[in-house]
């Protein structure tokens, strides 16, 4: 039913999403490959991308307090 209604030719991702259901399923590929369980503990994340003393990076402080 997904391959039907969302990733098909005439499905929504084709009209919503900037890559289209073909483009999208490339782009997930690719991210599957690298996810890791520790990519997905917001603290290692943002360690190992060394976004950890930046200045306002967006929505780090609140993930953080989420997690804790």
């Amino acid at each position: 039913r997904g391959r039907t209604q969302l990733i098909s030719a005439n499905g929504i991702f084709k009209r919503v999403v900037s890559t289209g259901g073909d483009g999208l399923l490339i782009l997930a590929q690719r991210e599957y490959k690298v996810l890791t369980y520790r990519s997905l503990q917001p603290h290692y994340d943002f360690s190992d991308r060394g976004v950890s003393q930046l200045p306002n990076y967006f929505y780090r402080e609140h993930s953080l307090m989420l997690w804790e």
